[in-house]
């Protein structure tokens, strides 16, 4: 389980999780979405470090967190794609306002995985629902975002 954590936990992160160079010229609601995804890149590898301890872990960090990533998904995600805030150094895909429906449920479940991580009771379940957490999160990036050139 740990070796499939990991690997989508680097999945994630080669998608563009974190990536500080995104950033440069951002401004508005691009900067502010981008700052946003950074706190849950923040907040995943604190769980990921915390989970990487097996047993020893502390669940009040891995809830703390997870309840941090729950607070900021959902419609509170969403809001920060309004229609036509594709420019760049956005990395957004047209897919998002395409597919609207389709990107709030994929919101919504990101809440739903982090609840549902907050409140794993051993350190084999936390491990199994951050999985999940992170897949939630690289299919989105998947089917949501671009990478600009």
């Amino acid at each position: 389980m740990q070796r499939r954590l990991l690997f989508v936990f680097t999945t994630v992160l080669a998608l563009g999780w974190g990536s500080a160079s995104a950033h440069d010229g951002a401004s508005g609601i691009v900067k502010e979405r981008m700052d946003q995804m950074k706190g849950f890149a923040a907040a995943s590898k604190k769980i990921k470090s915390e989970l990487s301890k097996g047993a020893a872990y502390d669940p009040v960090v891995v809830s703390a967190e997870a309840v941090r990533i729950a607070r900021h998904a959902g419609a509170k995600l969403t809001k920060f794609y309004p229609q036509g805030s594709l420019h760049a150094p956005s990395e957004a895909s047209a897919a998002i306002w395409q597919n609207n429906t389709d990107f709030e449920a994929a919101a919504q479940q990101l809440v739903e995985r982090a609840l549902a991580l907050g409140n794993a009771p051993t350190s084999e379940s936390a491990t199994t629902a951050f999985a999940a957490l992170l897949q939630n999160c690289a299919a989105c990036h998947q089917h949501f975002r671009q990478k600009r050139k």
